[in-house]
């Protein structure tokens, strides 16, 4: 359903005043009324634009993430390989969910809980498209030594394992562990181009035996 620029307003009012109550109380102390109520309207005329309270932070959580994408183009990344820009990014987010643990905690709740309520034709869906951000720090720099089917794979694979590290930092796992173990996968998934060849030397991985030289 396509929402005139009014809707769209409303409907965002919605969205960031739950994002608010998430941030200071988390989950139980976002309901349906309170946020009609801060958001200077009916609760029925909320419940014309968000079905339910997990619908709404389900739809706050895909609205986080779309700042996070304005955010990559907004601000200055200099980082001279995919990885180190990455690498930037990554901490930067995973700083924003630290200090924001509730909220995180709420909406991960609310999407893991009920995602049965968002199949077919209101399926809402987490992955790749839904962190463009991870793509936007990849490719909006040199990307010598890297295929677009490098990066591509690479967005798909580290948008599930940041969102784990995202969920992990909201339930109280220390962010410096947390990022440690994404600058290893970074490390290992995007490699620094060879010097001589310009080609990504490939990380072997944990527990291969280094092959035995001939003699």
């Amino acid at each position: 359903m396509l929402l005139t620029s009014n809707q769209q307003a409303t409907r965002q009012a919605l969205v960031d005043t739950a994002i608010e109550l998430a941030t200071e109380g988390g989950y139980d102390a976002v309901s349906m009324p309170e946020v009609a109520k801060l958001a200077g309207m009916s609760t029925a005329k909320a419940y014309q634009y968000i079905g339910t309270k997990d619908q709404l932070l389900v739809e706050a959580l895909l609205s986080l993430g779309q700042r996070s994408t304005e955010d990559v183009e907004r601000h200055q990344n200099t980082g001279d390989t995919p990885a180190k820009r990455l690498r930037w990014e990554v901490g930067r987010i995973m700083k924003a969910v630290a200090e924001r643990p509730l909220l995180y905690r709420a909406l991960y709740r609310a999407y893991v809980t009920n995602g049965p309520a968002f199949e077919g034709d209101n399926a809402i869906v987490l992955g790749p498209h839904q962190a463009a951000w991870i793509s936007k720090a990849l490719t909006g720099g040199a990307t010598a030594g890297y295929t677009k089917k490098d990066l591509e794979a690479a967005a798909r694979i580290f948008s599930c394992m940041i969102q784990g590290g995202i969920v992990s930092v909201a339930a109280g796992r220390s962010i410096s562990e947390i990022t440690a173990v994404l600058d290893e996968a970074i490390d290992r998934l995007l490699p620094a181009p060879s010097p001589s060849t310009g080609t990504p030397k490939r990380a072997r991985p944990v527990g291969t035996p280094k092959r035995a030289r001939k003699t």
